[in-house]
């Protein structure tokens, strides 16, 4: 019996060093590897990167757009001034939700993307329809 004993024993630990497997390498297993979390990781940086860019161009774009129709309230007359200067406090409400989006880009991190995302998108609707 204590011979049987010591033969497991010496099978088990003689087998144990060729057990390594990874988790991608068990076919069916639903165990994440790390080098594909990380993957997904750094696909979500990178894409949320992206956005960040294209977020500040567009908002660059909107501030400029901004700054005309504040020049153009500034030098017109009459009812033209009028005019623009109620469509002037209109942008300006607009640009302030904009900028606090923005802020709120810059804080956030690619886990809230969608959310900020969101918010922003609909920020800048308002703009573009304000702006065209």
């Amino acid at each position: 019996m204590k011979t049987l004993f010591t033969v497991l024993a010496l099978t088990v630990f003689t087998a144990l060093p060729g057990c390594t497997q990874k988790a991608t390498d068990v076919p069916g297993s639903s165990i994440p590897a790390i080098p594909a979390v990380s993957q997904t990781t750094d696909a979500a940086k990178a894409k949320w990167n992206e956005f960040t860019v294209a977020a500040q161009k567009q908002w660059e774009q909107y501030a400029a757009k901004y700054a005309e129709l504040k020049d153009r309230a500034a030098n017109a007359e009459g009812q033209a001034k009028a005019d623009l200067d109620k469509k002037l406090a209109e942008a300006k409400t607009k640009m302030d939700t904009a900028a606090a989006r923005m802020e709120e880009l810059k804080s956030a991190g690619a886990d809230r993307m969608e959310k900020v995302k969101g918010g922003l998108s609909h920020a800048f609707d308002d703009l573009k329809t304000m702006f065209e």
